[in-house]
């Protein structure tokens, strides 16, 4: 379980010490000068090979990008504008 006292760091990967220079660098502008910032941390991050679905369904997400790519329909659950 993720939770607001989980450590940030991850020192492997690329986008989570980015990440944490970036909010760091927004806290400083907020406290010194009192920029209006919202920081989000996903529980998904996506990209051009992971894309997080209404479905929750990872069995064969590429599958779904391949259609995507080729400009053929997707199914899409509910009325396609809502979520949840």
């Amino acid at each position: 379980m993720i939770t607001e006292s989980t450590p940030l760091a991850n020192p492997h990967w690329d986008y989570s010490r980015n990440k944490i220079a970036c909010e760091e660098r927004l806290m400083k502008a907020y406290r010194e000068e009192e920029f209006p910032i919202t920081i989000v941390r996903p529980s998904l991050t996506y990209g051009e090979t992971q894309i997080p679905l209404i479905t929750n369904s990872w069995e064969k997400p590429y599958t779904i990008v391949d259609r995507m790519l080729k400009k053929q329909k997707v199914v899409v659950p509910g009325d396609g504008l809502h979520s949840g």
